[in-house]
């Protein structure tokens, strides 16, 4: 696996093998790291624009205490022809987002208003 780059706040990820996406289809894209998302907050994977024309990484969200480890599902839905995504290429960046708690009230719903 390829070390992380933290980058202000932001940790960017990169490809960890070279990976084949078909064109019009998606494929699963390995990483090969995994990262503690220490308590009362979440991570969220989103996609490097540049990484290629008409590619889209899936946003994924990281739970605190997962270790599994990152694959992000990328798309090629802008190309006419197949496209690899090669070693050591910057694929995503991780920001961590702090989590409140909150709790949810059931209310009953507004009776609706009919004129005439």
């Amino acid at each position: 696996a390829l070390e992380p780059k933290q980058e202000g706040s932001v940790l960017r990820i990169f490809v960890m093998e070279r990976t084949r996406i078909w064109k019009n289809d998606a494929n699963d894209v390995r990483t090969g790291i995994s990262i503690k998302i220490p308590d009362g907050y979440i991570g969220f994977v989103h996609g490097e624009v540049e990484l290629h024309k008409g590619v889209v990484i899936t946003t994924k969200r990281i739970e605190p205490n997962s270790s599994e480890e990152i694959v992000l599902v990328a798309s090629n839905i802008g190309n006419d022809d197949d496209v690899f995504l090669n070693r050591g290429e910057k694929i995503a960046g991780i920001i961590l987002q702090k989590a409140e708690e909150f709790s949810i009230e059931k209310i009953e719903p507004a009776k609706s208003l009919s004129k005439g």
